[in-house]
């Protein structure tokens, strides 16, 4: 799923001359910041921050609600339209899920 939101949001890949002990490391751009992996999206909060900040890039403004037993995400538009929904027991799961929705990709 990491990789379906990381395609989604237009990440690219190479070195752009990041080297490890005199190697070229494979790695990913997203939003300017250089991953050595692609991002944990769907289990890691600080990854899901990632997500929201470059979904809104794409105009895509992704809310996050809580309730006692689980979190709601919708994706929606700049007019509240919501565009994608999910509801999960995580927040970052929750968040690509809508994310995903809203750019079409089911899972």
């Amino acid at each position: 799923m990491d990789e379906l939101v990381a395609e989604a949001i237009g990440y690219s890949r190479g070195t752009d001359g990041v080297y490890v002990s005199g190697e070229a490391i494979n790695g990913y751009f997203i939003g300017g910041r250089w991953f050595s992996n692609i991002p944990n999206f769907s289990t890691e909060w600080e990854d899901m921050g990632v997500l929201v900040e470059e979904s809104r890039k794409q105009g895509i403004y992704i809310d996050i609600l809580s309730n006692e037993t689980c979190y709601i995400s919708e994706a929606k538009t700049m007019s509240n339209v919501t565009i994608g929904k999910s509801t999960k027991s995580e927040a970052p799961h929750a968040a690509c899920l809508a994310f995903l929705a809203a750019n079409g990709i089911a899972i």
